[in-house]
């Protein structure tokens, strides 16, 4: 079995390419049920839109290329009945094939719903509204959110502070000095872990901060191993 992309699919479809058309179809046509092409949900997905968004294909010439892709011995389809399921679907309603895709496929997995914030796949595609779902929530169970503030209440000991730096696996040098003559109040040096360069820099770099705002008689200084 071997996985098909999108674009081999889209090019074996449309055939608007000479040399990319004939290659797919030699390929496709090579194809057995005992070595069958591989198709992902997240290959449908794409070639929907591909087919809609570039080729301008209907909906009812959409539903035919999936069905034929669906029923075809040669291809494996990811999730078939889920992915059928999903079809029948989006054939009889005016939902997105991809959200049909996604409630059919939490359907599957075992949820009771699937939450969203799109109107539209509340009435086509069976998901429900987020907040229809917080209001039918009891009183004690469902409060708004409230804007987490930066400032922190009290002051980061040390050891606190070295073991929220810790969890970021940084190699680095903290210093605490008092001004103006300098006088060393606290030094240490970890070198931990691989360096999480994507996090743990900003982590650091947030905390220095706040410690700053907080010990402003003192100088904060982060050196990186």
């Amino acid at each position: 079995m071997i996985g098909l992309d999108t674009n081999v699919l889209v090019r074996y479809i449309a055939q608007d390419d000479a040399k990319q058309s004939a290659r797919a179809t030699t390929l496709i046509n090579s194809l057995s049920s005992e070595n069958p092409g591989f198709i992902t949900l997240v290959a449908l997905v794409e070639l929907v839109w591909v087919m809609k968004s570039c080729y301008n294909a209907t909906k009812e010439e959409i539903v035919a290329i999936l069905e034929t892709l669906m029923r075809t011995q040669e291809l494996v389809v990811e999730n078939a009945e889920t992915a059928i399921r999903a079809l029948t679907v989006f054939s009889g309603s005016k939902a997105d094939f991809s959200d049909c895709l996604i409630e059919r496929s939490a359907q599957k997995a075992g949820c009771e719903y699937t939450v969203t914030f799109d109107g539209n796949a509340v009435k086509a595609a069976g998901m429900r509204a987020v907040d229809a779902i917080l209001q039918a929530q009891p009183e004690n169970k469902y409060r708004a959110a409230k804007p987490r503030s930066n400032k922190m209440t009290q002051a980061i000991k040390p050891d606190e502070l070295k073991k929220r730096i810790d969890d970021s696996g940084i190699g680095y040098k903290v210093t605490i000095t008092r001004p103006p003559a300098g006088q060393l109040i606290w030094d240490h040096n970890w070198t931990i872990g691989p360096v999480t360069a994507a996090h743990g820099p900003k982590l650091v770099a947030d905390m220095a901060d706040q410690y700053r705002e907080i010990h402003k008689k003192f100088d904060f200084n982060v050196d990186w191993s």
